[in-house]
């Protein structure tokens, strides 16, 4: 299961128009904070401005910005955390040793479970925050579920990593 703080990385950034991606995934990295901390018993951490952070223990759930094929090393990822970074082809190569894209180094480091892309999909193709973070939360949807229930399109530039049948909310539901 989920088990230590849930991690929202904002940038402070508010939305200019219905169409601005940006401001609206910030905007609901800031209503995933809310939703988690007036539903759920977990610490919840709301960075709101650059730059991304620069400690991140005790992770159970990270969802973020974007550092573009530079994972920083400070994630200490728990047993069973789940998260994701919002830039660009974060998982173009899980294979190469040399490679500082997020899914790679995140896996290597621990975490259970992680999506990114192999290209660029544009921002509204990955799972939008507040939907995900609510869904994963109340422990009726498999990973698979929540990521296909939240994600806007079916696209072959975005995989998840991570076992689709896990469900560690299920049966211990804070919502």
């Amino acid at each position: 299961g989920l088990n230590g703080s849930i991690y929202f990385d904002a940038r402070g950034l508010q939305a200019n128009g219905a169409i601005d991606t940006y401001g609206l995934y910030d905007h609901s990295l800031r209503e995933a904070a809310t939703l988690a901390r007036n539903k759920s018993s977990y610490h919840v951490v709301l960075d709101d401005a650059e730059p991304t952070m620069t400690a991140v223990p005790n992770v159970a759930l990270y969802i973020g910005w974007y550092k573009l094929r530079a994972y920083d090393d400070v994630f200490s990822f728990n047993s069973g955390a789940i998260g994701y970074h919002m830039a660009s082809a974060e998982a173009v190569n899980v294979h190469d040793p040399a490679e500082r894209g997020w899914c790679k180094n995140a896996l290597e480091r621990g975490i259970t479970a992680t999506l990114g892309s192999v290209g660029e999909p544009y921002l509204d193709a990955f799972p939008e925050p507040a939907r995900f973070t609510a869904l994963l939360l109340t422990g009726h949807y498999s990973l698979v579920e929540v990521y296909y229930l939240t994600n806007r399109y079916i696209s072959w530039r975005m995989v998840l990593f991570g076992d689709p049948l896990y469900n560690p909310m299920k049966g211990r539901s804070p919502i």
